[in-house]
């Protein structure tokens, strides 16, 4: 059986990564680490999964895309797999069922101008990962929301790595255990725990 070490679970540390702010979190500094070692690993597009499926994870998506935009010279796109954080947005002329807006200098908002319709899912997310590849440098994809069967793993096909985000105290490891198997070794970039 697995561990929660052999599976990469990092926890907040009081040590930050040399080249962090020292204003930083703990949970900010470990998303240094993640942002290093996916860019080490040439891993573009990086799902973040919450654990359970139904909290949300938009704010250590966004705390990873500032990490990687401070750690290379592109720009990090944001996406929202299931459209429901991208108002005030505005409408790409390239591409009219997008929408996307800044956040920071570097960090865009990515996501679909309506919710995907059921089974369709996958498809959106793939559509706007396109997107973002050919505009960003890289793309941090926020999988919170997808909870119908088959909507997760249907995501997975989209992306380069995944992190698994889960709050301590309130996931359980089995949990995260079978959220890792369902993932995979190859895609598996590791485990975060917020506090």
């Amino acid at each position: 059986m697995r561990t929660p070490a052999s599976m990469g679970i990092h926890t907040p540390k009081r040590n930050l990564e040399p080249h962090a702010p020292r204003a930083r979190a703990s949970g900010e500094a470990d998303l240094w680490v993640v942002a290093r070692r996916a860019l080490a690993a040439e891993r573009r597009v990086i799902g973040i999964v919450p654990v359970p499926v139904a909290s949300s994870s938009l704010q250590v998506a966004r705390a990873l895309a500032d990490a990687l935009a401070s750690l290379t010279a592109g720009s990090i796109a944001i996406v929202d797999a299931d459209g429901s954080d991208v108002g005030g947005a505005t409408r790409d002329a390239a591409e009219p069922l997008i929408l996307a807006r800044w956040l920071a200098p570097r960090v865009a908002l990515v996501g679909p101008e309506a919710p995907p319709a059921v089974g369709q899912c996958a498809a959106t997310l793939a559509r706007l990962v396109r997107y973002t590849r050919v505009r960003a440098g890289a793309t941090v994809v926020d999988l919170s929301g997808l909870e119908q069967q088959g909507e997760l793993a249907g995501a997975f096909a989209s992306c380069d790595a995944v992190l698994l985000v889960a709050q301590a105290g309130r996931a359980r490891e089995r949990e995260l255990l079978l959220a890792a198997e369902l993932i995979g070794e190859p895609l598996l970039l590791g485990v975060l725990l917020t506090m």
